[in-house]
């Protein structure tokens, strides 16, 4: 069963670079997790983040001052709560989207040539240790196990079966169902 969302923000803009710079400022100003980027045009790029209601209004907020600065505001949302047919309908044009075109990938550095060896076999879905314990470096507030799975393109219960794996190695650290690098481990 996957988590439920807990709120949602959206900022759309004109132009790709601006999308880069919006989620940038979205990621840097509160504990939100990239959900998703969709293009419904060429021109039109709307950038979506998840985390609790707060975190999603300050990333909205810092995202169309970036936007607006660019000149290259569209629109924006802060939805908390949504309802599950909007999950729904979001995990469905999310998954409509990575299927047109392939995913702006933010957020991530780059991944080794070679797996490292204690990846598990993960290495054909894109997800490593090493990829993992980036991305949730990358989030400070955390991410959840859907979340994760989304990004990667994989499974829940594989994205729990290695989230489970680091967290007995002291490697990250559990808050609610949110995920996080290790203060131990940093």
């Amino acid at each position: 069963m996957n988590a439920r969302i807990t709120s949602l923000g959206f900022v759309e803009v004109k132009g790709l670079s601006c999308a880069i710079a919006v989620a940038d400022a979205m990621l840097k100003s509160s504990s939100v997790c990239l959900y998703a980027q969709m293009q419904r045009d060429p021109a039109q790029i709307t950038i979506v983040v998840e985390g609790d209601l707060g975190a999603c209004d300050a990333a909205v907020t810092a995202g169309a001052e970036v936007a607006r600065g660019l000149d290259a505001l569209v629109g924006v949302l802060v939805k908390g709560k949504p309802d599950i047919a909007i999950e729904a309908l979001l995990r469905e044009q999310r998954s409509a989207a990575q299927k047109v075109a392939a995913p702006i990938v933010l957020a991530q550095s780059a991944a080794p040539a070679a797996p490292a060896p204690s990846t598990g076999g993960h290495e054909d879905y894109g997800m490593s240790e090493r990829t993992l314990l980036v991305f949730l470096a990358d989030a400070p507030g955390g991410c959840t196990v859907s979340v994760l799975a989304a990004h990667f393109k994989t499974n829940v219960q594989l994205v729990r079966t290695m989230l489970n794996r680091l967290e007995r190695e002291q490697k990250i650290e559990r808050s609610g169902k949110r995920f996080r690098v290790s203060s131990v481990a940093a």
